[in-house]
């Protein structure tokens, strides 16, 4: 098969507009169900095939969502499909491109984020890729929010100033699994902007497990971008206040996701806000969607079928989900040395040596240090309707 050819001969952006592009989704386990469940909401695109090392996992996406389980990624191939989602998580899923690309698909590819667990595999994989002719998107769908989109045009056009902070946040999530959102609408603010360094703390004393890795139980990164704007985002532990996503200029502050005090504690507040030097106090703009929103992972797909139809880069290309990671791992880096991490960092630098085993079990009760906190509900817990699948979603 020609490189940059589906398996009819055509190129991506010589497929007939007027139908649906098949699709298939690699990996069954929540993000991959997410993903068929989203190629259902698009109106370009049909679930066409599945596949999971467990066969019964792709089974059951399919007989929810349609297509059909096939037994390996290269039988996935034989079905002609022009869209893949993949969702195996980082370590495998370098390996599953490379897979897509000897058994001939040139079509366009969906992966997950973070894309790999060290900059040279997250390179090679971007790499090979276009070498191929393959359409390359990872899934920052975040950037795709409206509350977001709205949030970078009020930064651009000087609402809140000269931008001088950044602070993202997810109260029970690792800083491996939503650094790459929000450090990629850090850079969008931040004009565009180098990282110059790093620093990380990590809580390990409690582990979280995410896509066959052994994460921190509490995380917190401070960078600098090389214009002089700061960076921040904090993982794993409640912050009473914190809005998901807060932009400071030096005269005015955005929120995104922001949290407001109810009866019975924190409640999730307007999507978007901004309070400027005029000394009015908070103005919420309706933007009609959460920060959150489900909707967001079908407009990550709506990109990518709309890049591969014109035979352009899509906006969630590879090159800034590297980017996004080198920034990462850079702070893992940083609190295992216990100093800033410049970069750039060695890309052969890998999350996995960066990890320590866990400690042996000890008998006996331990002491939590949060438990003097008490539980507190999570006020950006998925909502009802249209978002009711946006927790799942991330």
């Amino acid at each position: 098969m020609p490189a940059g050819t589906t398996p009819d001969g055509q190129s991506p952006a010589e497929q007939p507009t007027g139908g649906t592009l098949p699709a298939g989704v690699i990996g069954c386990g929540d993000a991959g169900g997410a993903h068929a469940l989203t190629v259902t909401r698009t109106s370009r695109a049909t679930l066409t095939a599945t596949y999971d090392l467990d066969g019964a996992r792709a089974v059951a996406v399919a007989a929810r969502h349609g297509g059909t389980a096939v037994g390996s990624v290269e039988e996935l191939v034989a079905t002609g499909v022009t869209l893949v989602a993949i969702a195996t998580g980082p370590i495998a899923q370098p390996q599953v491109v490379r897979r897509l690309i000897d058994a001939g698909y040139a079509g366009s590819v969906l992966c997950e984020k973070p894309l790999a667990t060290s900059v040279a595999s997250a390179r090679r994989t971007v790499d090979a890729a276009r070498d191929a002719g393959l359409v390359l998107a990872v899934n920052h769908e975040r950037r795709f929010g409206l509350p977001a989109v709205t949030a970078r045009r009020l930064v651009t056009e000087g609402a809140i100033g000269r931008l001088l902070r950044v602070e993202g946040y997810s109260p029970d999530g690792t800083l491996y699994d939503w650094a790459p959102h929000w450090i990629d609408l850090a850079f969008d603010v931040a004009g565009g902007s180098a990282v110059r360094w790093v620093h990380g703390l990590l809580d390990l004393t409690g582990r979280r497990e995410h896509a066959g890795l052994l994460l921190e139980r509490h995380g917190l990164l401070l960078w600098e971008h090389a214009n002089g704007v700061r960076g921040q985002l904090e993982c794993g532990r409640p912050v009473p206040g914190q809005p998901l996503l807060r932009l400071l200029g030096d005269d005015g502050t955005i929120e995104v996701g922001a949290v407001l005090a109810g009866p019975d504690g924190e409640v999730r507040g307007p999507a978007l806000r901004i309070r400027d030097s005029a000394g009015i106090g908070w103005r919420h703009i309706d933007v009609g969607e959460s920060a959150l929103a489900a909707v967001q992972w079908t407009r990550s797909w709506d990109e990518l079928i709309d890049a591969t139809l014109h035979g352009r880069q899509p906006e969630h290309h590879g090159q800034r989900a590297v980017r996004a990671l080198e920034v990462c791992l850079a702070g893992y880096l940083a609190a295992r040395r216990g100093a800033p991490q410049w970069l750039p960092v060695d890309p052969g630098t890998d999350l996995r040596d960066l990890l320590p085993a866990p400690p042996p079990a000890v008998a006996g009760p331990k002491a939590d240090p949060h438990a003097a906190d008490g539980p507190r509900a999570d006020p950006h817990a998925a909502g009802t309707g249209a978002d009711a699948t946006a927790g799942a979603l991330s």
